[in-house]
């Protein structure tokens, strides 16, 4: 009789449709969302089993075990957080300053209305938003139930390697790469658009900004992105993540530079914020981060004043055979400088950063410097001529 132009199958369907909405209210709600991939409790069977017929019906789970009954989620914010692990008790949303050999996780929190209650949707453990500390009966997963959102976490990156006086009429520009599209990402910092000086580091080495986009049903949210600017680059608001090297040197610091253009006249919050620097800013920014935040930022003639250097060594301007020779027409040995020391050009300055292994200071030994491009090592007479002076910073 099932079969009769199956008028008695559709009218038993209705039926048990009609029965399964008022035992289960948010049925409908999920079934609309997901009416392929959800299954079905075993509670509750398929309209298929129960009758035997021809019709196919989608599996729903059933939400109780996850959601009070009749509530929903909605979406009122999202979050990103990171966090150091072994060093961080929580994400939150402070910059990361990691060393290379520190895995850093990266997570999406959604903040989100059921019911009565506040709820942060998220696969950290322990979280801080804007500073406070969120109770663990507020942190949870994603309910299984439910038709999983939308995600994608990008990286924001600049495009260009050198601007001049970066401003809110000038600013930079930046591009999203998207890296995820789960709610947590181990972070690396390597760069897309910049070439990558450290690709056989896992972690990479520099600093990287990251937003994420949320959608669920026709919720659509974001974090702070390449549309958030101060003085030009990028606020403090988007989240940023740097990793240095750990030699216990002062010029591991500079390493946090690393992925950001050159930006002639660059001031406090760009270069604090690691959005960009010139080449004084750029070795003062190591230097304060390493413990001297008293030092404010000058230029590289500024820089030889007694509060901020010391001379070491006047160099000899005659020689055009790559080798480096002191007003005596003496050679320089790494008794007299040191790896850490100043280099200083005309109108320019970098950090002495390695001896070539001879002991003698050449035009071969490298520097870490930044000068029309983004930072990196050079070759110390490839970085802008012969040097003019070796000086030492003030302790």
């Amino acid at each position: 009789m099932f079969n009769r132009s199956g008028t008695m199958l559709n009218q038993l369907v209705s039926s048990l449709s009609l029965l399964f909405s008022l035992q289960y209210p948010i049925l409908d709600h999920f079934e609309q969302s997901n009416p392929i991939s959800n299954p079905m409790p075993p509670s509750i069977q398929t309209l298929e089993q129960k009758i035997g017929g021809e019709t196919e019906i989608s599996r729903i789970e059933s939400p109780e075990k996850e959601l009070p009954n009749g509530l929903e989620i909605i979406p009122l914010q999202i979050y990103l957080v990171t966090q150091i692990i072994g060093q961080n008790e929580f994400a939150d949303q402070r910059p990361k300053f990691a060393k290379d050999s520190q895995k850093t996780e990266l997570y999406l929190v959604l903040k989100a209305k059921v019911g009565e209650e506040t709820v942060f949707y998220t696969s950290a453990k322990k979280i801080k938003i804007d500073g406070e500390k969120i109770s663990s009966d507020q942190v949870k997963n994603w309910p299984s139930s439910l038709p999983k959102p939308e995600i994608e976490i990008s990286k924001v990156e600049p495009m260009e390697k050198s601007y001049s006086y970066v401003s809110k009429s000038n600013p930079i520009y930046y591009v999203e790469v998207p890296i995820s599209q789960d709610w947590e990402v181990k972070v690396n910092v390597h760069p897309d658009f910049y070439q990558d000086q450290f690709p056989f580091l896992q972690s990479g080495l520099g600093v990287m900004h990251y937003t994420a986009r949320f959608k669920y049903q026709t919720m659509v949210l974001n974090t702070p992105s390449k549309e958030s600017l101060r003085s030009g680059g990028l606020s403090e608001k988007v989240i940023r993540v740097s990793f240095r090297p750990d030699t216990d040197s002062w010029t591991d610091y500079l390493f946090e530079m690393f992925n950001t253009p050159y930006i002639w006249g660059s001031v406090t919050s760009q270069i604090d914020g690691q959005v960009g620097s010139d080449c004084t800013d750029f070795v003062l920014y190591g230097w304060r981060r390493a413990g001297h935040q008293e030092l404010s930022y000058t230029w590289s003639e500024g820089l030889k004043r007694s509060r901020y250097t010391k001379p070491i060594v006047t160099i000899s301007q005659k020689h055009d055979d790559r080798t480096i020779h002191n007003e005596r027409e003496e050679e320089i040995n790494y008794f007299t400088v040191n790896e850490g020391d100043l280099v200083f050009y005309y109108r320019h300055v970098a950090a002495l950063y390695r001896d070539n292994g001879n002991k003698v200071l050449d035009c071969d030994d490298l520097v870490l410097h930044t000068l029309g491009n983004v930072p990196e090592i050079e070759k110390m007479c490839d970085a802008f001529g012969t040097p003019v002076e070796i000086r030492r910073w003030r302790n």
